[in-house]
C-alpha cells in the first residue's frame, strides 16, 4: 500500500545494467523472457541469486494458473481454496468473505458454513459469527470447537456468566482446544473466583507466549494471599514479556521500509 515507494524501487531498478543474457546462469533472462519451467529446482548448491529466481518464478507460474482460474465461471470448490489460501495468510475477513461467495454458489454445504464459521471467528466479525457458533454448538454437541470458540466470543465481550458453562463443556469433550484452560481462568478470575482460576491458569501456562496468562496468574495468586507464588508468577511475566517485546522488534527490523 505505498505506491510511491514501489515507483521509486522501480526506477532505482531500471537504471541498473541489464544481465549479460549469453553469459547468464542466474535465471534473471529466462523469468525475464517468460520461460518459467526452465529453471532448475533449487539445490544444495544453489546460490542466494539462483534460488531469488527461482522463487520469482514460481510465484509467476502460481499467478498464471489463478489468472487461468479467474477466467473460467466461479466454483465453490475455487472460492473455497481462495478462502483457504487468504486464511494461510491470516487474512481472515477476506477469506470469510470468498467462502460467503462459495456458499452463494453451494447454498447450504454443511462443510462450508461451518468452515465460515471459524473464518468470522477468527476475523472478530461478532455479530456474524455468533449466530452461526451458537447454532452449532446445538447441531454438533460433540465437537468441542463450537463451545470453545463461543466461550471465548462471550469472554471477550465480559459476558462470563454466560461463557462459563460453555467453556467447562469444551473441556469435558474430546480435543478441546488448546485456547479452553487460558479462557476459563480469565472468567473464573473476572467473576471473582480465584481459586478455581488458578487451577486453569497452571494448566494454560505452560503454553504463555507473552506472559499475559502468568500475569493472570499472579494475580490469582495474589487474591489468594499466594505472596510467594505471586512473586514467581510476576517474575516469570517479565521474562516472557521482554522476550515477547523482542521477538516482536526483531520482526518489526525486517519490514519493508521507505526507499532511501
Amino acid at each position: 500500500n505505498h505506491p510511491d515507494w514501489a515507483e521509486a524501487e522501480r526506477r532505482k531498478a531500471a537504471s541498473l545494467p541489464a544481465p549479460d543474457c549469453k553469459a547468464d546462469a542466474s535465471g534473471e533472462c529466462a523469468f525475464a523472457a517468460g520461460r518459467y519451467e526452465s529453471l532448475p529446482s533449487r539445490s544444495a548448491e544453489s546460490s542466494a541469486e539462483q534460488i531469488f529466481w527461482i522463487a520469482r518464478s514460481h510465484a509467476a507460474l502460481a499467478s498464471r494458473a489463478f489468472d487461468n482460474l479467474r477466467a473460467l465461471p466461479e466454483t465453490a470448490d475455487q472460492l473455497q481454496l481462495i478462502a483457504d489460501i487468504l486464511a494461510s495468510q491470516q487474512r481472515f475477513s477476506p477469506a470469510a468473505d470468498a467462502l460467503q461467495r462459495a456458499l452463494e454458489v453451494r447454498a447450504g454445504d454443511p462443510n462450508l458454513e461451518r468452515r465460515l464459521a471459524e473464518l468470522l471467528f477468527l476475523a472478530r466479525r461478532i455479530d456474524e459469527a455468533r449466530p452461526l457458533l451458537e447454532r452449532f454448538q446445538r447441531t454438533d454437541p460433540r465437537d468441542a470447537r463450537w463451545p470453545a470458540m463461543l466461550g471465548r466470543l462471550l469472554t471477550d465481550e465480559q459476558e462470563y456468566d454466560q461463557a462459563l458453562p460453555l467453556l467447562e463443556k469444551a473441556l469435558t469433550l474430546p480435543n478441546p482446544p488448546d485456547s479452553v484452560p487460558a479462557d476459563l481462568g480469565r472468567a473464573y478470575l473476572a467473576l471473582g473466583n480465584p481459586a478455581e482460576a488458578v487451577e486453569h491458569l497452571q494448566a494454560a501456562s505452560r503454553r504463555d507466549a507473552d506472559g499475559s496468562i502468568h500475569y493472570q496468574l499472579a494475580q490469582a495468586y495474589q487474591r489468594l494471599g499466594m505472596r510467594d507464588e505471586a512473586r514467581e508468577a510476576l517474575t516469570q511475566y517479565r521474562a516472557l514479556e521482554s522476550r515477547s517485546r523482542r521477538e516482536a522488534a526483531a520482526s518489526a527490523a525486517l519490514e519493508i521500509t521507505p526507499p532511501e
